[in-house]
């Protein structure tokens, strides 16, 4: 005998969060409900379950317009850093992608700093352009000058 069940958690190999599945019954009676990862889908567990996808797609495109307000806000974007270099133009420290970040946070722009793109810290006098990566997928680009103090 079969049941229709809702899964509250992923479990490997069956389902994930939020799936809808026929299990047999002894599956869901013994391994599913001692562990409270499944209940029985009733009308009112199908619509709940319906509206929590809803939501979550709104979340999903609220965060998504945002990500797209800051991509814009990025765009064009330049920061200026005043560090000590010798006469070669090489710094004696390294502009990072934290202190990128921290200039950014100034502008009242605000972004994780693993989202900055840098193989390497920048170690000399000019200016070079670095690339913001959102969690999306989308990219700004932003310019970063290093002066000689």
């Amino acid at each position: 005998m079969k049941v229709k069940v809702y899964f509250l958690k992923d479990v490997p190999n069956v389902a994930k969060a939020g799936d809808i599945k026929e299990v047999t019954a002894g599956h869901y009676r013994n391994f599913l409900v001692p562990r409270k990862l499944a209940v029985i889908a009733t009308d009112h567990v199908v619509t709940m379950a319906k509206q929590q996808v809803l939501k979550k797609e709104r979340e999903i495109a609220m965060e998504k317009k945002e990500l797209e307000k800051l991509v814009a806000r990025l765009s064009g974007v330049s920061l200026a850093f005043h560090e000590k270099a010798n006469p070669k133009g090489h710094l004696f420290g390294s502009i990072t992608a934290a202190m990128i970040v921290g200039a950014l946070e100034k502008k009242s722009i605000i972004v994780e700093d693993h989202w900055i793109q840098l193989e390497h810290p920048i170690k000399n006098v000019g200016t070079q352009k670095v690339v913001v990566r959102f969690s999306n997928g989308a990219v700004a680009n932003i310019s970063v000058e290093v002066m000689a103090t």
